[in-house]
């Protein structure tokens, strides 16, 4: 490069001044043929001079057909570029070294490198320009698709449902790179995740399966082979997650392991089907063994009955009678054990006819205002327009009367009991989240309390047969598995919903059949109101919740934003406050309520529209979160229908008095 900056310097004047045109293409043939293109220009950019080389680059037969060529009119595909281009190369006066984006004579785009300087006239203003190019077309084809593809794999990266990393092989698990999905998992950001600037991916897995992961890995790299396992994490906000990871080492030119690549999902749901599935199993096994039982203490219970029937005629003796009324009491008791046993076990006998529910809750409400204490109000909430099922009306009247009972039993200060009932159509959208339920039409049968709640750590026992954190004497533990029981028995699914210190709702869904009267269910897919392109925010600490929420409002014209608690929610919603037409968030959540979640959004935007939703829904929630601004509050768990028909009243059509 040098000597051909040389070559030109002693070529360059020969007695004549740098602005008078050139007579002819005046390289000299050295310069000519050198397999490097060589040109000068004007201020203008009229090329003065050029060898075959640059010719042959810009598709020109010969240099002379270049010459006369405007560098900004016929070379440059962008003529801006050529002004910044000599704005650098004067403003530094010194050689300088860029890219160019030129087209041919064709009209065919190459990339050039450029080395040049200006050229100064006698009274040191710049005459020429003088400058070298090399055709660096292929390599910067290369450099924009190696871009490309970089983006293309960030892009994929940033949006797949769960983890792709490349860590350490070390105890830590040292991430070197981990992509944006761990925000959703585990709600940490990669970048507090890589090289454990925050916390070590260790850290997050729950310390009883560290283990395992340990030994899991290690045992497939001794035998050179992937590794695939699942264990539990706990995630930023204290929640546990089930995770399935599947990944293989990456070894070194010596076969030593230099780092292990892979990928982690969220299996949280399928673990909880399966948990309820294992438990299904366990009930029907334990039913068949109770319901053995059950036949057998009847038969022993048989001869007792009787027999203090004919006891009675014979004892005269007071403190007799005495001994033979409680031999009598107890033995009624067994025998309604007995029964409740035989119901658990056998599921639900007797015949079933057209029951309207509304008469079974009316009977509930009636017998528990005259026999539950005082400090209970007790009120019922049912359509006029309830549909009806096929049902035993005994078995469905125990039901009630359980969950009832129940709710009494957890308000001993006092409280609110309410019994509700409601059409419900179900779809594929709520069938996913529960092994029992079916898309289709139901009646909803709901008991909510305002007592103690379930604690956590039991809740997964309470339809277990003799579970019971009653004292001893105060309940056989058989309630709650005899009302599965039935509900089972019927074709439905009992759902419960708590929290400590605010009571617990359970409800019942019976589904509804073809031939009970009842108006046919309207056409779903056809009539259901679509989006118009807007974006809504679901808000919801439940993943399974927010990802098929998300599924079926994008798949009828909705855009969707989700946070899983408040926090992120008000964040989101300050960066994207002009694009979100409404938000629809959980009551329930850790971090911050959706009760504040709500007012601080107003405070954030008071024309913010809201929908409010729970699993728990009494009366006093509902009026907690319209208080704050809710426009409408959905019962958990609802239909896409319903959120759809919530969501076009919400933003299209005239919004609900507050």
């Amino acid at each position: 490069m040098t000597f051909l900056w040389q070559r030109l310097a002693t070529f360059r004047v020969k007695g004549r001044a740098m602005d008078e045109q050139p007579v002819e293409n005046d390289f000299s043939e050295v310069l000519m043929w050198a397999p490097i293109g060589i040109f000068r220009s004007r201020r203008d950019g009229t090329l003065a001079a050029v060898n075959h080389r640059l010719a042959e680059m810009l598709g020109y037969a010969t240099a002379d057909d270049l010459l006369a060529r405007n560098l900004e009119r016929d070379i440059y595909f962008d003529p801006a570029q050529r002004k910044a281009n000599l704005m650098l190369v004067e403003s530094r006066g010194t050689e300088v070294r860029l890219e160019a984006h030129w087209r041919t004579r064709s009209g065919e785009p190459i990339w050039v490198e450029l080395t040049g300087h200006p050229v100064p006239d006698p009274d040191g203003q710049t005459a020429m320009f003088e400058g070298l190019a090399i055709d660096v077309t292929e390599r910067k084809m290369s450099e924009l698709a190696l871009r490309e593809s970089e983006r293309k794999l960030s892009t994929l990266m940033a949006n797949l449902p769960g983890i792709a990393y490349r860590c350490r092989n070390d105890r830590a698990w040292t991430m070197e790179f981990i992509s944006e999905g761990c925000r959703e998992l585990t709600g940490y950001a990669a970048h507090e995740l890589a090289f454990n600037r925050v916390v070590s991916f260790n850290d997050i897995i729950v310390p009883e399966d560290r283990e395992a992961v340990w030994n899991s890995v290690q045992d497939a790299l001794a035998a050179s082979a992937p590794y695939q396992m699942s264990y539990r994490i706990r995630t930023a906000d204290g929640r546990i997650r089930w995770v399935w990871e599947k990944g293989e080492a990456v070894l070194a030119a010596d076969g030593t392991v230099q780092a292990l690549e892979g990928f982690i999902t969220d299996i949280t749901e399928k673990k909880d089907l399966e948990a309820q599935f294992l438990r299904a199993q366990r009930l029907e096994s334990i039913g068949t063994l109770a319901s053995g039982i059950a036949h057998d203490l009847n038969n022993v219970l048989a001869p007792i009955t009787m027999s203090i029937a004919m006891l009675r005629g014979k004892i005269v003796d007071p403190s007799g009678l005495k001994w033979l009324n409680t031999i009598e009491a107890s033995a009624v008791r067994a025998a309604g054990i007995v029964r409740q046993v035989l119901s658990f076990g056998r599921g639900v006998e007797g015949e079933r006819v057209t029951v309207q529910p509304r008469h079974v809750v009316n009977e509930i409400v009636k017998i528990a205002r005259e026999t539950f204490p005082r400090s209970i109000a007790i009120n019922a909430a049912v359509p006029k327009d309830l549909w009806a099922v096929s049902a035993d009306p005994t078995q469905l009247h125990q039901v009630l009367l359980n969950l009832s009972v129940n709710a009494r039993d957890a308000m001993e200060e006092g409280g609110a009991l309410v019994i509700a009932a409601e059409n419900v159509t179900l779809d594929e959208h709520y069938a996913r989240l529960h092994i029992d339920a079916k898309p289709g039409r139901y009646i909803s049968l709901s008991v909510s309390d305002t007592g103690t709640g379930i604690p956590r750590d039991v809740l997964d026992k309470v339809f277990d047969p003799f579970f019971t954190t009653k004292p001893p004497g105060k309940g056989t533990g058989l309630g709650l598995s005899t009302v599965q029981a039935i509900v089972r028995g019927h074709g439905g699914f009992i759902n419960v919903y708590t929290e400590a210190g605010r009571g617990t709702t359970f409800r019942v869904y019976l589904p509804v059949s073809d031939h009970d009267g009842a108006p046919a269910a309207p056409a779903v897919r056809g009539a259901l109101p679509a989006g118009r392109g807007e974006t809504v925010l679901i808000v919801d600490d439940e993943p399974s919740i927010r990802e098929i929420t998300r599924g079926m409002l994008e798949s009828t014209g909705y855009r969707v934003l989700s946070a899983s608690d408040g926090s992120e929610a008000l964040k989101l919603y300050g960066l994207r406050k002009g694009e979100i037409a409404a938000v629809i968030t959980d009551l329930m959540m850790p971090v911050l309520d959706g009760t504040a979640t709500i007012r601080a959004l107003k405070a954030l935007d008071p024309a913010v529209r809201i929908v409010a939703s729970s699993g728990f829904g009494t009366e006093a929630t509902v009026s907690a979160a319209k208080a704050v601004g809710a426009a409408f509050f959905l019962q958990k768990p609802y239909s896409s229908g319903t959120l759809l028909r919530t969501l076009d009243k919400l933003l299209h059509q005239a919004a609900p008095a507050q």
